[in-house]
């Protein structure tokens, strides 16, 4: 097939075409099969249309070529509609994508501002227990709020744990937070139970970790200690 007859019967794939050849082991999707499909009978149709033309080109003076202009109208408007039909899908599946895309920027979206409102929160918390003039702890907490309500200064807030972003805002605006305190709030310990545990908890982390299992040791020893009978193995089987 011509290259002209190649580019009319492949459109361009979509962003989720490409993001979908990217990755070896995707399954190719119903809209993928359809895409292919339709290529497949729009190649098969211009194959048929360019035989009829050769057929054509192939007749005499005298040949009656009314079928045969016949058979070629029917052939390209069956190639036209297919290609139309092409384009309508790809379009659909560009909306599809964006649509995904506005969906995913605006989960992440809210997500930041949740985390934005928390460290917020907690860094007034700490303002609030440190400062005992209420002018200055305003003032402070007005700060922090203006400082995490642009990208420039702390970055993408949900690249980092929840801690290290309050002890960087906590550091600029001069205060000392009381980690040990804050580990006792839902956020910290939301964070310490979670994969990613930031600098300023990971070490009261490791300290409730150790103290879990030292715990759990203890009621071992307890319980042998009262029940030995209980504790004890059971006898092999003869």
């Amino acid at each position: 097939m011509s290259d002209a007859a190649t580019a009319l019967t492949n459109p361009p794939p979509s962003d989720g075409q490409a993001g979908a050849e990217d990755g070896a082991d995707h399954a190719p999707s119903l809209a993928d099969r359809q895409l292919e499909l339709l290529g497949r009978l729009a190649e098969a149709g211009l194959e048929v249309a360019l035989a009829v033309e050769r057929r054509a080109k192939a007749a005499g003076p005298d040949d009656d070529l009314n079928g045969v202009a016949m058979a070629y109208a029917r052939v390209a408007r069956a190639v036209r509609l297919t290609v139309m039909l092409q384009t309508r899908l790809v379009s659909d599946r560009q909306l599809q994508d964006k649509l995904v895309k506005i969906r995913s920027d605006t989960a992440w979206a809210v997500a930041s501002e949740e985390r934005r409102e928390i460290v917020e929160r907690v860094v007034g918390r700490v303002v609030l227990a440190e400062q005992d003039d209420p002018d200055k702890a305003e003032r402070l907490v007005r700060e922090a709020a203006e400082r995490l309500d642009g990208d420039d200064i702390y970055g993408d807030l949900m690249a980092r744990p929840v801690s290290e972003i309050v002890a960087s805002v906590c550091r600029d605006l001069g205060v000392d937070p009381q980690w040990t305190r804050l580990a006792e709030e839902a956020w910290a310990r939301d964070e310490m139970a979670g994969e990613e545990v930031g600098a300023p908890l990971a070490a009261l982390a490791a300290e409730a970790s150790f103290a879990c299992r030292d715990g759990i040791a203890w009621l071992d020893r307890s319980r042998s200690a009262l029940f030995p009978a209980a504790s004890r193995e059971p006898p092999a089987p003869a």
